[in-house]
């Protein structure tokens, strides 16, 4: 089950028309670039997807959209994560309807946090459909909801379809001894793009995140590197993706990747409310950093 979960996926973003409105045919082109460029797998509806902003009908629209694009040739998990238990079971179900290859889910997001419900909305999503399910953990310094590594009910004896977890943390030391503790039974993907390489040294499948969506040829080579052994020119090309990224994140994450697409050729729009619009300082800025980055030139994503 686990062999075609490996190596670089994109955290896919959303694309918007003029009217705010999901916009399938750029979703399509993005799909279809992306896939050229070399990424090996998609991850649909997550927070870069803003999945959490979108209603049930588009979430539907995008993952039958990349289902659709993808045709096959590489896994599409489909994030379902939703504040209500209920709602993340009818998008799992439409998942696996659709020919999804995985479902995947954050915590349960409500003030009353517990482990008790975390384990319940996990569960209740797992045991929906026959599909892999991709858990969501978080190092311990995190704030807010969070399931984390030591969460003793995350394996394959509780959760007989669980196919491993993405990880988002800074906590990476720890992803080795969460691996060696299932025997190999489950995968872990990365999902701070800062730590790609070194998730993979570590033991991780690979890397799930946003500037995939920008750069993927960047994280395709480091991959590449990473399994011929050339470790020296991995690392160095991370740190040429880590300054891009840093910079990114500051400027507005997923509204400044938005940008940088359009200003590639494609038509992604803006980031949905709550995410604030960019002002005409940070749009130079981008533009600034487009003309000067030493990575965008050969890696950026074209039309």
């Amino acid at each position: 089950m686990n062999k075609k979960f490996k190596g670089v996926f994109s955290a896919l973003l959303t694309p918007y028309d003029q009217n705010g409105k999901v916009n399938a045919s750029s979703l399509e082109l993005l799909v279809d670039k992306q896939l050229s460029a070399g990424i090996m797998g998609f991850f649909v509806c997550g927070s870069s997807g803003e999945g959490l902003l979108l209603s049930y009908q588009e979430r539907c629209l995008v993952a039958e959209t990349v289902v659709k694009s993808v045709a096959g040739r590489i896994p599409v998990i489909v994030h379902v994560g939703h504040p209500a238990t209920d709602e993340s079971v009818k998008l799992a179900v439409h998942a696996a309807e659709i020919g999804a290859d995985a479902v995947s889910s954050l915590p349960p997001l409500f003030f009353n946090f517990s482990e008790g419900n975390a384990r319940f909305h996990y569960l209740s999503i797992s045991r929906a459909t026959d599909l892999p399910f991709l858990a969501y953990i978080y190092s311990s310094g995190n704030e807010g909801n969070y399931v984390s590594m030591d969460t003793e009910w995350l394996n394959k004896q509780k959760i007989p379809n669980l196919l491993g977890f993405k990880y988002t943390g800074s906590e990476i030391q720890k992803l080795k001894p969460l691996l060696d503790k299932n025997e190999s039974e489950l995968i872990a993907f990365t999902g701070s793009d800062e730590l790609f390489f070194q998730g993979l040294s570590l033991g991780s499948a690979g890397g799930i995140g946003t500037n995939q969506n920008i750069i993927p040829g960047a994280f395709a080579d480091i991959y590449n590197f990473y399994l011929q052994g050339d470790f020296k020119k991995a690392a160095a090309l991370q740190l040429e993706v880590n300054e891009l990224a840093m910079k990114l994140m500051k400027a507005g994450l997923i509204s400044a990747h938005k940008y940088i697409l359009s200003r590639q050729g494609f038509n992604a729009g803006k980031g949905r409310g709550p995410l604030v619009p960019l002002n005409a300082d940070v749009e130079y800025e981008l533009d600034k950093l487009r003309e000067e980055s030493q990575i965008l030139a050969p890696y950026g994503l074209k039309i």
